[in-house]
């Protein structure tokens, strides 16, 4: 019962502090804080761009960022302590609760550090007796992959589970472990000598990313400007 009250206490002062920062900018005060959550890989190389920008026109605003995945964001999404988040999604029960707006896609590949010895290895079949590393079951990708798995009739040995990117990425680069990555990161000139695409045949499913926010949620002019912003660099990147 306290959890319950505490919750719905917690999305009301949340709800009036969005309606206090809607207020003062549309009589022209341009400050207030935006909350996000951005997934990893959003956060890698959409993200950047985007909030340099918005700081530029907006220097006054403060802009909170959360990393991770969707399912560690449900519950600031739910009270308004997040304003959106992009991230990946797998249909299920927040279909009612949130609305999923598609921005792009990113292809993924499996990686090793450079010299593995299984870097030239050309199916997934010849990989499933390395270790792996990958990222949380609880993760909308990795549901993904597990039906790509499925379909191979084998799933790999994932003896390290990474809640993180950057602890999956340094796990990989300093250790015989494998893990599946977005393809961007071959093309990474600071990864460029440390991590190999390794040139399985199998194609590995997309992933698709979303802005997601709460259906009841009005947003301020400002959230409403960054938003736009995301939208504009996500046709840049991944048109």
């Amino acid at each position: 019962m306290a959890k319950v009250f505490y919750q719905h206490a917690s999305l009301i002062l949340e709800e009036l502090r969005a309606a206090q920062d809607e207020l003062l900018q549309r009589q022209g005060e341009q400050a207030g804080q935006i909350n996000i959550g951005l997934g990893a890989s959003v956060a890698r190389s959409l993200m950047p761009s985007v909030i340099c920008r918005f700081h530029q026109q907006h220097p006054q605003v403060k802009v909170r960022i959360m990393e991770g995945q969707l399912l560690a964001m449900i519950n600031e999404l739910r009270q308004g302590e997040l304003d959106f988040t992009i991230n990946t999604y797998y249909p299920g029960p927040y279909d009612h609760e949130f609305s999923f707006e598609k921005l792009f896609e990113k292809p993924f590949a499996v990686f090793a550090r450079a010299g593995h010895p299984a870097a030239q290895a050309t199916s997934l079949g010849e990989l499933m007796d390395h270790h792996w590393t990958m990222p949380t079951p609880r993760g909308s990708y990795f549901k993904q992959l597990q039906e790509c798995f499925e379909q191979l009739g084998r799933e790999p040995k994932v003896g390290i589970v990474c809640e993180t990117f950057s602890s999956c990425i340094s796990l990989v680069v300093k250790s015989d472990f494998l893990s599946i990555l977005p393809v961007e990161l071959g093309n990474d000139p600071l990864m460029a000598d440390k991590l190999v695409m390794i040139p399985i045949r199998e194609v590995l499913p997309t992933a698709t990313y979303y802005l997601i926010q709460r259906r009841d949620t009005r947003q301020t002019p400002l959230t409403a400007s960054l938003i736009t912003l995301f939208r504009r660099q996500s046709r840049q990147l991944f048109p």
